[in-house]
């Protein structure tokens, strides 16, 4: 038969228990950090009560200071909260657990301005169940990590501008792994902005990365032609040649990407901007892209090489567009007949931009985007001389007499009606003053 434990011995099996997380500690209480010039996590003085937190309490840290609080020891609690602190994180190689479904928050008020740092040269881990910077409208929060051997695991979603003001800085070869998502601005009241830098900087979401979600979307966020940086609520920059991975990245129609890096995920779905940079760079995703028709990819241009000399948008996978391609030329490149240069890369293109912004050319040139099975080039032509419809460089009876061939109702598309100079879809009298316009300019 099963051993049944006596009253007694019950009471003091829980008695040692409750003895082990702080003789003084109260289950679920939120103990406050006091010390505005640091210390040890673990030393009673530096806590309200003279208790530290134990293992079903909550920390927090609103001292309006600056100070580093270090740990000697494994600890664990349910959560913290830091509200208006400079807080420094010296995990000293040890873990930090935190088990509440809210674990950690950065910024929790909406008068709260909070900044945490963890290293560099303070190693260690940070084990959470959530993470929200900046979790209120009006509340600011900034983390960051950098440094070997930061590691900040969380089992669910981190929110980087959790109704407020929130930033994310991941650098130094640190280590943000996401078990969740990670969703950057969560609401229209929101701003949120990460930043991952280094070449062995990791920044791992097993879910999505969402940066200014769909679901919260400003009326004028519908139009790209006039939407700009100030609309865009969630930035996310790669730089030093840095690299993220996720299931999918969602750049919403407020969403920023910029950068040197890659993004290594089934599928980047592009409804916001996307634009390499600061300088002419080489963007990469590892994967599929899908520009929607809202989407942006601004590019620039100041020589033929990419990378070194003009913006690149190279794709693994398969490459499928839409929306606006907005191209900008560096005053130092001067553009020649023959130029072709590869704006887009990737292993299949589909659609076409339905939008192309491109500066006014030179005299004597012109500037086209051609469509290839893999590419999307920058083309650098002669100009067309207007009314040279048989294409041979002068105006002659021979263009008239296409006109004349022409005349009446254009036909249906695909069929290309060539002597419609003026585009209203009939070759007629107003097409033949154009022409004879042109003849005495020529």
């Amino acid at each position: 038969m099963p051993h049944r434990l006596s009253a007694p011995i019950l009471l003091l099996a829980v008695g040692l228990a409750v003895a082990s997380f702080g003789a003084a500690s109260v289950r679920g209480d939120t103990i406050s950090w006091v010390n505005p010039a640091g210390g040890l996590f673990s030393a009673p003085g530096n806590w309200a009560g003279g208790v530290a937190p134990g293992a079903m309490d909550r920390a927090e840290f609103n001292s309006a200071a600056a100070y580093t609080v270090t740990f000697s020891q494994a600890v664990f609690i349910e959560r913290f909260v830091v509200r208006n602190d400079v807080l420094a994180i010296n995990l000293a190689g040890f873990t930090w657990t935190l088990t509440d479904p809210t674990s950690v928050r950065i910024g929790f008020f909406s008068t709260d301005t909070a900044v945490v740092n963890v290293g560099p040269g303070a190693a260690g881990t940070i084990a959470c169940e959530s993470t929200s910077i900046g979790g209120f409208a009006g509340s600011s929060g900034d983390l960051t990590l950098a440094g070997n051997n930061v590691v900040w695991d969380c089992a669910g979603d981190v929110v980087v501008g959790d109704g407020g003001t929130g930033t994310l800085d991941v650098s130094n070869n640190a280590t943000l792994l996401v078990g969740g998502d990670l969703i950057v601005a969560n609401a229209l009241s929101s701003t949120g902005t990460v930043i991952v830098s280094g070449q062995n900087t990791d920044l791992t979401a097993s879910g999505s990365i969402v940066i200014a979600p769909d679901a919260f979307v400003r009326s004028d966020d519908e139009a790209p032609a006039e939407r700009g940086a100030a609309d865009e609520r969630g930035s996310l920059f790669l730089t030093s040649d840095a690299s993220i991975s996720a299931a999918t990245v969602e750049i919403g129609r407020g969403g920023f990407v910029t950068g040197d890096g890659a993004i290594d995920a089934t599928l980047v779905t592009n409804a916001g901007r996307l634009s390499p940079g600061p300088g002419t760079e080489v963007f990469v995703v590892f994967g599929d892209y899908e520009q929607t028709t809202t989407g942006g990819l601004p590019l620039q241009i100041a020589g033929i090489n990419a990378g070194a000399q003009h913006d690149q948008l190279f794709v693994t996978g398969s490459c499928q567009l839409d929306g606006r391609v907005t191209i900008t030329l560096n005053p130092a490149f001067t553009p020649v007949v023959g130029n072709s240069i590869s704006l887009v890369r990737a292993a299949t293109i589909a659609g076409q931009f339905s939008e192309v912004q491109m500066p006014t050319p030179p005299e004597g040139l012109d500037f086209e985007i051609r469509y290839e099975a893999t590419r999307v080039n920058f083309v650098v032509v002669a100009a067309t001389l207007f009314g040279d419809l048989n294409g041979d460089g002068v105006l002659s009876g021979a263009d008239l007499a296409i006109l004349l061939g022409s005349w009446g109702a254009c036909p249906d598309p695909p069929l290309v009606c060539a002597a419609d100079l003026n585009n209203d879809n009939i070759v007629n009298a107003f097409d033949l003053g154009f022409l004879l316009g042109a003849w005495g300019a020529s």
